[in-house]
């Protein structure tokens, strides 16, 4: 009869321990899927904010980009412009050349005339 109480003392003792295991398993099992869920939640958002960065930094390429070459027009243009200006000093100073030669030559023309002109009228006094 002892014998019988003490089995059926742990009998019991033991379908109560498998009922509390049962109940942390169920426990468990409830936490494990609200922290998945939580996870893939969070994941999604991740996702989502990396998508959006992902997208800011294709429009701040694409702008860069249309920066970039903006600026390679504007430098070309403005290298054009120098060339031209280049080009434009070039000429004016050859025509300064010229005409300073010119107005040199007429200054020794004149100089040869004023000395042939004094010598004339040397001769002549």
């Amino acid at each position: 009869e002892k014998e019988k109480e003490r089995t059926d003392k742990i009998r019991i003792d033991n379908e109560d321990q498998i009922l509390a295991l049962t109940e942390k398993l169920a426990n468990l099992e409830t936490s494990s899927v609200f922290i998945q869920n939580e996870l893939e939640n969070k994941n999604k958002d991740a996702l989502e904010e990396l998508k959006l960065t992902k997208d800011e930094i294709n429009k701040l390429v694409v702008e860069l980009t249309t920066l970039k070459s903006t600026f390679d027009d504007k430098e070309n243009n403005f290298k054009d412009e120098i060339n031209k200006l280049v080009v434009e000093l070039t000429t004016l100073k050859s025509t300064f050349d010229d005409k300073e030669n010119n107005f040199k030559d007429e200054i020794n023309k004149l100089n040869e005339e004023l000395t042939t002109l004094r010598s004339t009228f040397d001769d002549k006094e």
